[in-house]
């Protein structure tokens, strides 16, 4: 079992991965079989199936204007018949990207 049943993870736009998002994506280990695998398949984002770290993908870019938020399904596997899924909602943060100039 998961720790929290739905991760709210907020992210500025215009990052360009590899950037961490959370480190906070544990399955309960209490009740595993076995070592616990994570995975999550997206163009996006991905997460490291040992440590279940969420990041941008190399060289992946988030725009606020284009694609406001994500809804992630992250699975993490026990064995070869357990399985649990968890929702990561992701907030992009939209950044002011024109820096107003001023006439005198």
């Amino acid at each position: 079992a998961w720790s929290q049943l739905v991760y709210a993870v907020d992210v500025l736009e215009n990052v360009v991965g590899p950037k961490v998002l959370s480190s906070q994506l544990f399955a309960d280990k209490q009740d595993t079989v076995g070592t616990i695998v994570y995975e999550l398949n997206h163009s996006v984002f991905k997460v490291d199936p040992t440590t279940g770290v969420l990041s941008l993908r190399p060289d992946a870019v988030v725009d606020a204007e284009t694609t406001p938020s994500f809804a992630l399904t992250v699975v993490a596997h026990d064995g070869p018949q357990f399985s649990v899924a968890v929702t990561v909602d992701i907030t992009v943060v939209d950044v002011n990207e024109f820096t107003p100039q001023w006439t005198s």
